[in-house]
C-alpha cells in the first residue's frame, strides 16, 4: 500500500481522481469518510484515569468530512465490517448473561463473538485508508493503492475535470 498528501479542498468536495482509492480501478463511485483528531497533549490523562481521558478527547477533537472514491465491492466490504462490529458488540451483553445459564458452553459463545468482532474491526481497519492531518495545508492518506498514487500525482484524469495540486 502507498501514502499521498491531498489538499483539503480535494478531499472535502470529492474532487480526487475516479480511481478507487483501495483497488486502483476506475470508479465513479464516491463514499463519505468522517474521521475526527484529538491533540497528542490528551494522552496525559490516561495517567489521571480512564474517564478524563475519554472526556477530553472527545471535547479537544477537531472533526473532518471528506468524500474518497471507491468501487461498489470496496465499499460494500467497508459496510460489512462495520455491521458485524457493531452487531457483535451489541450481541456481547445478551450474550454474557446467558453465558451464566449455559456454563462453559455460554463463554466460549461469548469468546467466539469477542473474536468475531476483533477480525470484522481489524479488516475494517486493513481495508479503510488512513488519515494523517497536515493542518492546514492538507492531510496524508495511508494504505491506498498505487494506482489511486498515480492518478492523484497527475499521471491519471481528474475527476470533474479539476485540476488537483497534490502535496508533495
Amino acid at each position: 500500500m502507498a501514502r499521498i498528501g491531498v489538499r483539503w479542498e480535494s478531499f472535502e468536495q470529492g474532487t480526487l481522481p475516479s480511481v478507487c482509492c483501495k483497488t486502483g480501478e476506475p470508479t465513479d463511485t464516491v463514499v463519505r469518510f468522517d474521521f475526527s483528531r484529538a491533540p497528542s497533549w490528551t494522552w496525559i490523562l490516561f495517567f489521571f484515569g480512564i474517564v478524563p481521558f475519554i472526556i477530553a478527547r472527545i471535547f479537544a477533537s477537531t472533526r473532518y468530512e471528506g468524500a474518497l472514491p471507491f468501487t461498489g465491492a470496496a465499499a460494500d466490504r467497508l459496510v460489512l465490517t462495520r455491521r458485524v462490529t457493531i452487531g457483535a458488540m451489541i450481541a456481547i451483553a445478551p450474550l454474557f448473561f446467558l453465558a451464566f445459564a449455559w456454563q462453559s458452553f455460554g463463554f466460549a459463545v461469548v469468546v467466539l463473538d469477542l473474536v468475531i468482532a476483533a477480525v470484522a474491526a481489524a479488516l475494517n481497519w486493513y481495508w479503510s485508508p488512513g488519515f494523517y492531518v497536515f493542518d492546514p495545508a492538507g492531510l496524508e492518506l495511508t494504505r491506498v493503492h498505487p494506482r489511486f498514487v498515480e492518478a492523484v500525482r497527475g499521471r491519471g484524469s481528474p475527476k470533474n475535470g479539476s485540476s488537483l495540486a497534490p502535496l508533495t
